[in-house]
């Protein structure tokens, strides 16, 4: 796993620590908000936003959206990344949607099916008060509010 942190050495925060592990025989259906780096090595459904980085392992597949800093795919995303610093794409990853980065590295072999957008520092700002924003949307999510097995989408106007 060292492989998947060296391109970041000298370019970002450290994230050879990794705080949340979403296992291979795990699966995950929601929104994620975290402060620090998640590794997905499972399955999850939903979204996630992060404020350092997103790393999706070899056997991670997700199906939604992806909001961090730092965003390294060596496993399969469908939906649309947001990296307010760097996208890496793996030569064992597979991304369909859209990529929006301040920079992108893809090698050889990776997959991306969508097209890209190259974030310049107001479009940084911008998103990052939209993130901040839907997170406190996100907060009024009591279960009064929700069916059994409702998924909450925090973009959702009410």
């Amino acid at each position: 796993m060292q492989k998947l942190f060296s391109k970041f050495k000298d370019t970002g925060p450290d994230i050879s620590r990794v705080d949340t592990i979403i296992g291979p025989d795990s699966m995950f259906q929601g929104v994620l908000f975290l402060k620090n780096t998640v590794c997905v090595e499972g399955n999850f459904k939903g979204r996630i936003e992060s404020k350092n980085a997103v790393i999706i392992g070899k056997s991670g597949m997700v199906e939604g959206d992806i909001t961090a800093n730092y965003i390294i795919v060596n496993g399969d995303v469908t939906g649309t990344i947001s990296a307010y610093q760097q996208f890496e794409l793996g030569a064992t990853g597979k991304v369909i949607g859209n990529v929006e980065a301040k920079a992108i590295v893809i090698e050889k072999g990776g997959v991306l099916q969508g097209f890209c957008r190259m974030l310049t520092s107001s479009d940084e700002e911008t998103q990052n008060s939209r993130m901040q924003l839907r997170q406190l949307n996100s907060l009024d999510t009591s279960p009064e509010h929700l069916e059994a097995g409702e998924m909450v989408d925090c973009e959702k106007e009410t």
